[in-house]
């Protein structure tokens, strides 16, 4: 949404901040970004199948949302 680089290095932190918080108050797999990790640490017990899936969502998403970005940014001004 911004031209800037330190607004990608701070969408990164908040990112990594909402799946730590949303893990320690109980959410867990159901955060697309922690399932993985959980998933890797309790050798595929601690994460559902279908939690698993939900982390596909997340490129497709993120896809979508930068062309819609793109087809509205200029070249010059």
């Amino acid at each position: 949404m911004t031209r800037s680089t330190l607004a990608g290095v701070a969408a990164t932190i908040a990112i990594v901040i909402v799946a730590q918080v949303g893990v320690l108050v109980g959410a867990g797999g159901w955060m697309p970004f922690a399932a993985p990790t959980l998933w890797a640490m309790s050798g595929g017990s601690g994460v559902s199948p279908l939690q698993l899936a939900l982390v596909g969502v997340i490129p497709l998403v993120s896809t979508a949302l930068t062309v819609a970005t793109w087809r509205r940014l200029q070249l010059d001004r």
